[in-house]
């Protein structure tokens, strides 16, 4: 009984013990089954939160690039906008330089034209007074368009007057000047020239000026020089008259040594051969330092002309224009200067010897003709 008692105690220890366990394995598992449930709950927590913060995050870059993509494209309305308005500016800024242009060129196109209207008046002004002082109507028209043509350009409109006057002396030759240190000169022409009275005239400034001595040698004058003596009464000049060519050739030499001699020559008319060859052969041997031929300023064109033309074997240094004060017609020495490219020298007029005469500069002539 005993043994069975024992037995009966194992057992129900033994029972016991594995009931210990079992419930212990169970607690245990219970507890292995609470870790892991909490685990998987701590993962899918987590899960959960990574997804929602990726699904923030997703969303904070969608919203982000919504923002940046409004923001740009306010950007570029802006920048379209403003290049809009930049364009209309300067579309009216173009257009209201295209509207000063276009004004300014129809001020400019009316000024011209005005101003070539003017031009026009002027140049018929111009030939007229041209014509007026005995210069040829086609050489006052040449002239004129010449200046029209090449120097308008350059100087502008409205200056055609002035334009002209400068032409002309551009064209005009300019007598040479004489030797400072003294010089031997012939006045040379046609009777009733004013040959006389210019050879005083120049005798009497130079002697008044006083830096040469003056002399003056009437070698073959019809009145043998009485009327240069006259005329030259209480000057300091000495006059010589009906020298032999051999004896005048002597006297130039010495007197023209810082003095100024004057030769007066016989009158001749344009049309005498012989006369002019015979005082060519007189004035030859005097080596004569220029020889000026007198043309009086009553002379029509072709009466110029022909004096001219008579007088060209002697081969004239320069044309001195006498009786000035008697007509207005000094451009027709001017043209003949022109023609025949013989230089216009002097100018004489009046009657008062120290007055009378004075150098013919290009500039000088074109100023008498267009004041």
């Amino acid at each position: 009984e005993q043994a069975r008692l024992v037995a009966e105690q194992e057992a129900r220890r033994v029972a016991a013990e594995e009931e210990a366990e079992r419930v212990a394995a169970e607690e245990q598992a219970r507890l292995v089954a609470e870790q892991e449930a909490r685990r998987v709950a701590a993962e899918e927590g987590a899960q959960r939160v990574a997804a929602e913060q990726e699904a923030q995050r997703v969303t904070a870059e969608e919203e982000a690039r919504r923002m940046t993509a409004e923001q740009e494209a306010r950007r570029v309305a802006a920048e379209q906008e403003a290049q809009r308005v930049a364009a209309e500016e300067e579309a009216r800024s173009v257009a209201a330089e295209l509207e000063a242009q276009r004004v300014a060129a129809e001020d400019e196109a009316r000024h011209m034209a005005a101003l070539a209207r003017a031009d026009h008046v002027e140049a018929a002004e111009l030939v007229g007074e041209l014509t007026g002082h005995g210069i040829s109507h086609e050489r006052a028209r040449a002239l004129i368009l010449s200046v029209l043509t090449h120097r308008r350009p350059f100087a502008g409109l409205g200056e055609l007057r002035g334009g002209v006057r400068t032409a002309l002396a551009a064209h005009l030759p300019a007598a040479a000047s004489l030797p400072a240190g003294g010089a031997a000169i012939a006045i040379i022409g046609a009777g009733g020239a004013g040959k006389t009275r210019c050879v005083a005239a120049l005798a009497t400034a130079y002697a008044r000026a006083g830096d040469l001595r003056v002399t003056v040698i009437a070698p073959d004058t019809e009145d043998a020089g009485v009327e240069l003596a006259r005329l030259l009464r209480g000057e300091n000049v000495q006059v010589l008259a009906n020298t032999r060519p051999h004896h005048t050739a002597h006297v130039i030499k010495d007197a023209r040594e810082n003095g100024l001699v004057i030769v007066d020559t016989v009158a001749v008319t344009p049309g005498d051969r012989c006369g002019i060859a015979e005082l060519e052969a007189t004035l030859k041997p005097l080596a004569l330092d220029a020889r000026y031929l007198t043309l009086p300023a009553t002379l029509s064109a072709p009466a110029g002309a022909r004096l001219i033309e008579g007088f060209a074997r002697m081969a004239p240094t320069g044309i001195a224009v006498t009786h000035i004060d008697e007509a207005d017609q000094l451009g027709v020495a001017i043209e003949l200067a022109l023609t025949s490219g013989v230089p216009v020298a002097y100018m004489h007029e009046g009657l008062d010897l120290g007055a009378a005469i004075t150098p013919a500069y290009p500039s000088t002539l074109a100023q008498r003709l267009l004041p």
